[in-house]
This record gives structure tokens, sequence and C-alpha cells, in this order.
């Protein structure tokens, strides 16, 4: 009985493999499948059977990497506009390459795994992005007011200190809209402190 399975899970293994062209795993699992009719003709049944159906496994994991990454790489143009906020552009568009690479070779479930690790740096870029930016939106309003003290105390616009906070409060926008969220988080840093001095001379 157990000989029967055997026979039927690489009858399987076989099939499945002969349709799982477009997928670069014949050398690998033809190697894996000659292993399995060599522990079955050495009459291995339970070896032949674990060597059958991880051949089954391994394609159904790469068909399913397969058709995920397709269906996923039909929305590039949303990638491309998602990393556009970000500063190190480059970087990211070398990660959408890769991932083109890997699907030229037909490495399926690594392409899949590159693709599900950009998803999720995407979405804490644009997370630290928009934190970063109520981070702007608070400091630029909290700096109005203050401007206004500053004013009513005769602190004038050619005041160095002013002058700098004013300076760094316009490139921290500056930074941000150019994805720089550690460069903008910098000049929020110097504002704080320069509001700081403003503060205790008004």
């Amino acid at each position: 009985h157990a000989m029967e399975r055997a026979t039927e899970s690489i009858e399987v293994a076989k099939q499945t493999l002969e349709q799982a062209d477009g997928l670069g795993l014949e050398q690998e699992l033809g190697e894996r499948l000659e292993q399995a009719q060599k522990a079955h003709d050495e009459g291995l049944a339970s070896q032949a059977v674990g060597l059958a159906e991880g051949i089954i496994r391994t394609i159904e994991n790469e068909r399913e990497s397969m058709d995920y990454t397709r269906r996923a790489m039909k929305q590039k143009k949303n990638l491309i506009k998602q990393i556009e906020a970000f500063a190190n552009k480059s970087e990211w568009e070398d990660r959408i390459d890769a991932i083109e690479d890997a699907m030229k070779k037909n490495m399926w479930s690594t392409a899949e795994t590159l693709h599900r690790t950009l998803l999720k740096d995407i979405e804490s870029g644009s997370k630290q992005v928009d934190d970063t930016g109520e981070l702007v939106n608070f400091v630029e309003e909290e700096w109005r007011v203050l401007r206004n003290q500053c004013e009513a105390s005769g602190i004038g616009v050619d005041d160095d200190q002013r002058r700098a906070c004013e300076a760094a409060v316009s490139e921290a926008r500056s930074l941000l809209s150019d994805g720089d969220v550690e460069g903008s988080l910098g000049q929020l840093a110097l504002c704080d402190e320069y509001m700081e001095k403003l503060r205790r001379r008004i």
C-alpha cells in the first residue's frame, strides 16, 4: 500500500512538473524527481512520497507567487507614484527593478518577498512623511503666534534669532516636500531652540 502511494505521488509530481513551465524549476525539481524515483526503486516508500510531495508543494507555492507578483506588478504605476514623495527615490526605484529582475529569472517566490517587503516599507515611509507633516503644521502655527508676540515686543524682522527661526521653519517645510523626513525633523529641532530663546526675551 505504501509503495502504491509512492508510485501515485511520483506520477502526480511528474505531471505537475510538466505543467510547471515558466516557473524555472525544471532542473532543480527534475533532480528531486529522480531522487524520488530512485528511493521508490530501492523500496523506500516514505522517502519517495516525501520527495514527490515536496515537489508538488514547491510548484504550488511558486505558482501562487507567480500569480501574486504578476498581478501586483500590474500596479507598478501606483508604486512609482507612492515613492515620488520620498527623498531617496532612486533607491526605491532600484528595489522595483530588483522585483522585475527576479521575475525575468523566474524567481517567483523571491519576487513576491521583495514586493511584499517593498509595500511594507512604502507604507511606513508614507506614515513618517504624514507624521512629520503634522509636526511641521503644528510648529508653523506656534511660530505664527510667537512671531506676532515678537513684533509686539519690538523683536523685528532683522533680529538674528527671529530670522534664523523663520528660516528653519521654512526649511523644515521645504525638506519635507522633498521627502527628506530626517532633514525636516532636524530643522524642527532648531526651530524649537530658537523659539525657546525668543520666548525668554519677550
